[in-house]
């Protein structure tokens, strides 16, 4: 419905899927830290080289959401509106206010929020974070 309001159109773009948490899919936070305590602590450091047992590095899930941020800046499309779990927004974030790719667990993304960015001339600013207002 929001599309046609809009006259757009949807697509699906895998590289702003959410990481694959391997084996920790599907568990939650007390589960994860009773079963991996040495590996929540190596992950909350920030480590980039981080991996998520029999799933997918914080370094390439990062560039694939930055290739995907990179098509989005070249866009000529006045408003995009991008549908997306939190570890996507985190670094859509870093990746438009030019902050370094480990400040992503600095914010805090509520589940069904909106977050804005406004960019002007390339460069990002957040107008908006943890909204619930459309």
């Amino acid at each position: 419905m929001a599309t046609k309001e809009i006259g757009s159109t949807i697509r699906q773009d895998a590289d702003l899927w959410e990481i694959d948490f391997g084996r920790w899919e599907g568990m939650s936070f007390p589960e994860i830290a009773a079963t991996d305590p040495e590996l929540v602590d190596e992950w909350a450091r920030g480590d980039m080289d981080f991996c998520f047992p029999k799933g997918e590095s914080i370094e390439i899930f990062r560039e694939r959401v930055e290739r995907a941020a990179a098509r989005m800046r070249n866009c000529q499309e006045d408003i995009l509106i991008v549908v997306a779990h939190g570890g996507v927004i985190r670094f859509l974030i870093c990746y438009f206010l030019e902050l370094p790719p480990q400040s992503y667990l600095m914010f805090e993304v509520n589940p069904g929020s909106i977050t804005r960015i406004r960019l002007h001339d390339g460069h990002g600013a957040l107008a908006g974070l943890n909204d619930f207002d459309f």
